[in-house]
């Protein structure tokens, strides 16, 4: 049966989905670099283990106000810390 897509466009097909993937994973590591150096750049006061799973990286690359929320809440974690640090050094 002759469907009219010959193997050569399928396999480009299948070679630009593989492309797409790379491409999406791709900007994935890069958003999640960009996230990790803000994490960085925070003032933490004591040692502090944040671990984001990459569907929370996805989700907040595709929802800003999720970003926000969740940049919001690591924010004000890195203040306490360093506040909490500050008390137990004086």
């Amino acid at each position: 049966m002759d469907f009219g897509v010959s193997n050569a466009a399928m396999g480009a097909d299948q070679h630009t989905g593989r492309a797409q993937e790379a491409s999406d994973a791709e900007k994935l590591e890069n958003f999640k670099k960009e996230v990790w150096n803000e994490i960085n750049s925070m003032p933490w006061g004591a040692n502090a283990s944040i671990q984001i799973t990459d569907d929370a990286f996805r989700k907040m690359m595709e929802d800003s106000e999720f970003k926000n929320k969740i940049m919001k809440i690591i924010r004000e974690d890195a203040i306490y810390q360093m506040t909490l640090n500050d008390f137990k050094t004086k």
